[in-house]
């Protein structure tokens, strides 16, 4: 049995009009690989080093390879670019261990 893997994503907005339509699709996008949003918070507190700036959302996949082909699906990508024009963000990929 394959572990879960989370994407975590550290995003500012700089246009809220602009990135609506991606988050009208986002989540379709997700579920369909068996994805699942687990936050979307923010402003993060330091209790050490350095908080995120902006917003994070984390979302939780069966796999890291389901996660990877989630990423790299033709839905998904269509609306990438929306997101990146619209916001900055760091993104990153974390498989459970243990």
């Amino acid at each position: 049995m394959s572990a879960p893997a989370y994407f975590i994503f550290h995003t500012t907005i700089h246009d809220r009009e602009a990135i609506a339509p991606y988050l009208a699709q986002a989540l379709a996008t997700v579920a369909a690989f068996g994805g699942r949003r687990l936050l979307m918070g923010g402003p993060a507190t330091a209790v050490e080093g350095k908080a995120p700036e902006g917003l994070t959302v984390i979302l939780e996949f069966p796999s890291k390879a389901t996660a990877e082909a989630w990423y790299a699906s033709p839905a998904y990508q269509a609306i990438l670019g929306i997101r990146l024009g619209a916001s900055k963000s760091d993104a990153y990929l974390v498989e459970a261990v243990g």
